[in-house]
């Protein structure tokens, strides 16, 4: 499953390039260079992880530092915007107090989210991102507007091994969920049934977790 998050944006980035190539933008220059730098920084992340794996058959090293959670959102959501009918609105309040993590561990829970939302739409709809602060943490929020979930799978969503759809291998909200916890904070979902699902994450801000 880590290995795979990688491989979503630098598939989204090169499918984005052979597009904008194809319909002969003016900006394509500068489309090339965002995009490389997105498949490099992939790449890295992808080879960091297959060394630890190799090496020590476990998660990554975490790289913990000051990191803006706005930043790491709108990134993680451009990576959407480049090839889904999904129509992001994103709100990031300012300012924001930093928080202390692995911003690649933290991009790549927010992709997990990101992608379960626009699965539930169908890969068409809207999004509402918010990113504000709140007195000791960081709020992170996603919310789609997909068929939502029902109430008796909602305790299960969590567990490793579970899930709702028929190809992978079930560990992607149990991931995300040891990120969180592992950063102090906590995660959460609210959904209804025609409606919509919003998840939650809360971030403590300022301190180094243990």
């Amino acid at each position: 499953h880590e290995i795979r998050n990688p491989l979503t944006p630098m598939k989204l980035s090169i499918q984005h390039l052979r597009r904008t190539y194809l319909d002969g933008a003016p900006d394509f220059p500068e489309i090339m260079e965002r995009v490389t730098r997105t498949t490099i920084s992939q790449i890295d992340a992808l080879g960091r992880i297959a060394a630890e794996f190799a090496s020590f058959a476990r998660m990554p090293r975490r790289i913990v530092a000051a990191c803006d959670a706005g930043e790491i959102v709108r990134e993680a959501v451009a990576l959407f915007r480049q090839d889904t009918a999904v129509q992001f609105d994103v709100q990031v309040d300012a300012p924001l107090p930093p928080i202390q993590a692995d911003r690649e561990e933290l991009r790549r829970a927010c992709i997990n989210i990101i992608r379960n939302g626009v699965q539930a739409m169908s890969g068409t709809g809207a999004m509402e991102v918010r990113v504000s602060a709140a007195p000791g943490l960081v709020q992170i929020s996603f919310t789609d507007h997909g068929q939502g979930i029902p109430d008796d799978v909602k305790p299960k969503l969590f567990q490793p091994k579970f899930s709702t759809k028929t190809d992978g291998m079930g560990l992607g909200l149990a991931i995300v969920t040891k990120t969180i916890d592992d950063l102090g904070g906590t995660i959460a979902i609210e959904s209804a049934i025609g409606k919509g699902t919003t998840v939650v994450m809360e971030i403590p801000a300022g301190e180094v977790p243990a």
